[in-house]
């Protein structure tokens, strides 16, 4: 029996059907977080921007920090819960650490941002929120790209397993109707090329190396935010007039490497060399809030240019998946049409 038989059999009798879907649904998702694990960044700016967002309020309003993550837990997938729990009950331990080395630890902090949360820590409490508000905000500008993602992306993966479904179910009874009607292989349509498809080199290449553009793009886009955040901590410590050596002090507390370059600038009140040093040259204050903005206005404008381009974009794509596989279905029926008139 076949599986088009099989599974018409199970239309025929609701309650198997039922268990086979409610299995297919939990297997489906035990699959789902395996490949989440392994493969996808457990932490997201969206993330981060929830639990900073969470953090800066509870500093604000003088709760406990604990009390913000715990909060947290249900709002979050597996994982974060787990490490959201870790990172509470080591700060409400008789000896805690500083919030952002209780988040690394708990790894709900990429690594590229604990650098740069270490050093708005040690710059003070407005640095620290400045810190917190600015991670928030990032992840507020990813939100509408998601929202438009995401749909797209399921419509995408749902044509795949359809794909797959007719390579696997109904492209070999096309297949064997194009041979008994006596047609070549060259005259079949090339839509039937597809059960050498999912097995092929080419495919097994092109997901790999689209797993591996995903992985470096985004951590790109945590260095990115790590380096606006550098920026946004020289200001802040500017605008509370805090001296170089401080600041200096403060920047060397997240990147021990450069600890001791930085603090020879701090020591000779080089601002300029201690901007350059953080990837920001600026001649003063002034030169760094004006590049900064205009930094952060482009990202704005770029985030917005997104949004609208994949709105238009990826429709498109999705409709040429739709046609491509309408036109191969349909093509194939008349096709067998045309021939069995002939024949």
């Amino acid at each position: 029996m076949n599986l088009l038989d099989d599974l018409c059999h199970l239309f025929e009798q609701p309650l198997p059907f039922i268990g086979v879907f409610l299995g297919g649904v939990i297997l489906q998702q035990f699959v789902w977080a395996i490949i989440r694990l392994l493969f996808l960044p457990a932490v997201t700016h969206e993330h981060v921007g929830q639990i900073a967002r969470s953090l800066a309020a509870n500093i604000r309003t003088g709760r406990g920090l604990d009390t913000a993550l715990y909060s947290l837990q249900s709002q979050m997938r597996w994982p974060l819960p787990w490490r959201l729990r870790r990172a509470a009950k080591a700060l409400a331990s008789e000896s805690p650490p500083s919030l952002i080395t209780a988040l690394a630890q708990a790894k709900l902090l990429p690594r590229e941002m604990v650098a740069s949360g270490l050093a708005a820590e040690a710059a003070g409490l407005p640095s620290l929120l400045r810190w917190l508000d600015d991670r928030d905000a990032a992840g507020g500008l990813l939100r509408p790209v998601a929202a438009v993602l995401l749909p797209m992306i399921s419509s995408l993966i749902a044509c795949v397993v359809m794909i797959w479904f007719i390579s696997v179910a109904i492209t070999p009874k096309f297949i064997q109707i194009f041979r008994e009607l006596g047609m070549p292989e060259g005259q079949q349509p090339g839509f039937f090329a597809l059960p050498d498809l999912p097995g092929s080199p080419l495919a097994l290449a092109i997901g790999i190396t689209g797993v591996i553009l995903w992985w470096r793009i985004s951590r790109w886009r945590w260095k990115r935010e790590a380096w606006y955040a550098r920026g946004a901590l020289l200001l802040t410590s500017a605008l509370d007039r805090r001296a170089e050596p401080a600041i200096a002090e403060a920047l060397a507390a997240g990147m021990p490497r450069q600890a001791e370059a930085y603090r020879r600038a701090g020591a000779a009140g080089d601002w300029p060399a201690l901007t350059a040093l953080a990837g920001w040259p600026a001649r003063s204050p002034e030169e760094l809030a004006r590049r900064l903005d205009a930094i952060l206005i482009r990202r704005r404008r770029r985030h917005l240019l997104a949004v609208h381009g994949l709105r238009i974009v990826l429709p498109l794509l999705l409709g040429l998946v739709v046609a491509w596989i309408g036109t191969g279905v349909f093509g194939a029926l008349t096709t067998i049409l045309y021939q069995v008139g002939d024949s």
